[in-house]
């Protein structure tokens, strides 16, 4: 909500409530922090598990689901975690920290992004997690069902990155089926309008027949483009920066000059041995053809250069919360390989110079 609205709205709740909602509007969104509840259920070690259970028996009717009791030290700092379990088969007279699981207790800091927290809640087999602060002071906690949240709205995202749609709605399936075709076939909308308009401007230098040959290279060149704008796509979906096992950015360089050199150098041979065999003697188109070739050539390698390019933009508007369609990134990528494709043709036939 706008600030007038919210400050509204805040006034109207009671002293309790509007502390703990301006405590949380105090973190970024998206990071745990933001979906926390303050409301738990803590305790001092020397506490029994009667005295955790006359807790639990006071709460109020609305308080957020029980999933653990957390104990605190002295110094007021998480020191263990009792699950609802050891507390049922506990002795009343057994004390809390007797029973509490103190080992590698996993842990989230409020500033932590949110997708990390459902992952670690996931990774870990977790109903809640402990959300602390730098002096390991208990905040509050991220419930599974929140985190079920975040990971359905990542999912979405994910998907729409990708490309795929998340409606199964009868309203819409005939729009989706028009994006569909949209989204893979639109190498040959680019292509035939490419070719079209290259065929024409070509056309008073070369002649319809050979400025129509210049063009048979063309398709290759989009949809190399495409390929290499949905790698970046993927890497981007099935690697997080962060991680140890992503490969770094001078790696996806690498690679993509390596994918790059060899596609093109493929393209380059193959296109050459076709249009020889059967061009044959006919001079004219066979320029035509090689200098259509020697395009494609240098539009594929600076599409497979552009790789890490794509997947820089992709994570640089994903830390900003900023959407990316992976149908767009595929377009802008076809539109930079014909723009290529059209100046190494007008370099090569001396077009500028005339």
């Amino acid at each position: 909500l706008d600030y007038d609205k919210a400050e509204k709205l805040l006034r109207l709740m009671g002293v309790k409530e509007q502390k703990a909602i301006r405590q949380l509007l105090g973190y970024r969104e998206d990071t745990a922090g933001r979906i926390m509840t303050s409301e738990v259920v803590s305790l001092p070690e020397d506490a029994t598990a009667a005295d955790a259970v006359e807790k639990l028996r006071n709460l109020e009717d609305d308080f957020e689901t029980v999933y653990y009791i957390y104990l605190t030290d002295e110094d007021g700092r998480l020191s263990g975690v009792v699950t609802l379990k050891a507390l049922a088969i506990a002795n009343p007279t057994d004390r809390l920290s007797a029973i509490a699981i103190d080992d590698d207790l996993i842990t989230a800091s409020p500033d932590e992004d949110q997708e990390d927290v459902a992952e670690d809640i996931a990774k870990y087999n977790l109903v809640a997690l402990p959300v602390v602060d730098d002096n390991k002071r208990l905040l509050g906690i991220v419930t599974v069902d929140d985190a079920l949240d975040v990971l359905e709205d990542e999912h979405a995202e994910d998907l729409r990155v990708a490309g795929a749609t998340t409606s199964d709605s009868d309203g819409h399936r005939s729009l989706e089926g028009l994006v569909w075709l949209m989204r893979n076939e639109a190498w040959f909308f680019f292509w035939m309008l490419g070719a079209a308009a290259l065929a024409t401007f070509f056309s008073p230098t070369l002649g319809a027949a050979n400025a129509l040959l210049l063009t048979t290279s063309l398709p290759v060149a989009v949809i190399a483009a495409s390929d290499a704008a949905s790698y970046a796509t993927s890497s981007f979906l099935e690697y997080d920066p962060d991680d140890e096992d992503a490969p770094s950015t001078l790696g996806f360089v690498l690679k993509g000059l390596g994918l790059g050199i060899v596609f093109s150098a493929l393209v380059g041979l193959v296109g050459m041995a076709l249009a020889t065999s059967a061009l044959g003697n006919a001079v004219g188109a066979l320029a035509a053809t090689s200098k259509g070739v020697s395009a494609a050539v240098v539009s594929i390698l600076i599409s497979f250069i552009s790789i890490p390019v794509y997947l820089t933009v992709l994570r640089k508007r994903d830390e900003k919360n900023l959407e990316t369609s992976g149908m767009t990134l595929s377009l802008v990528a076809m539109t930079i390989a014909l723009v290529v494709f059209a100046v190494v043709c007008c370099i090569l036939l001396g077009v500028w110079g005339a």
